[in-house]
């Protein structure tokens, strides 16, 4: 990681990444689980241009495959998430926090396990049917609720110059499977964001940026 934030930021100009249109190199982002990284790892590793994307779900995986976490689990878990992450950036890191507005491994609506070889537990663990009766609008408001709890001060609010760059958003696609990989085939419902989801962002966006 610090060799390729090293290149990233080519000091040097020898890289191709610092020219004119990017005086100060390009940037490195790093994604991962804010409960695991070292108060260190930042000035260590990533260096001035690193940013950390930290993900806001598929938070503490439950033992049976992909079940899923229901909207207080997740709540829940989300908010001992954030917790972790004035220790992770330390005074100078910057970061980005991932939210889920379309199914992730453990956030989703419905899960069709594939058949067949390499499906595993999870194909007998679930109804490909069932309604669990959660929507993803209901896991992105409970989400936006806990990102703009006035506790957390500046923490998650967008400034000239601040650590916090805004939120990253999983995800926006058509087709969300996992494992990703051409013989697999466990789906994971829905793969893009509602109406529903859109409205919520439209309004709870704002609130992440400091009024002057």
């Amino acid at each position: 990681m610090a060799a390729l934030a090293r290149n990233m930021k080519d000091d040097d100009s020898k890289n191709g990444c610092k020219d004119t249109a990017h005086p100060a190199g390009r940037t490195t982002s790093y994604f991962t689980f804010a409960h695991r990284m070292e108060p260190a790892f930042y000035n260590r590793s990533m260096g001035d241009n690193g940013i950390y994307v930290f993900s806001g779900y598929d938070l503490k995986p439950k033992n049976l495959a992909f079940e899923y976490n229901n909207v207080s689990e997740f709540a829940a878990n989300l908010e001992e998430e954030l917790a972790h992450i004035p220790k992770a950036i330390g005074p100078n890191g910057k970061f980005t926090l991932a939210l889920p507005i379309a199914a992730s491994c453990h956030e989703y609506e419905q899960y069709v396990p594939m058949h067949g070889d390499g499906c595993g537990p999870a194909c007998q663990m679930f109804d490909a049917n069932k309604d669990q009766g959660i929507t993803m609008d209901q896991y992105v408001q409970v989400a936006m609720d806990k990102v703009t709890d006035p506790k957390w001060g500046d923490l998650f609010q967008i400034v000239e110059g601040g650590q916090f760059i805004g939120l990253s958003f999983w995800t926006w696609t058509y087709d969300m499977t996992y494992p990703p990989m051409k013989w697999f085939n466990n789906v994971f419902l829905p793969p893009t964001p509602s109406s529903k989801t859109l409205t919520i962002l439209k309004t709870e966006l704002p609130k992440l940026q400091r009024k002057k």
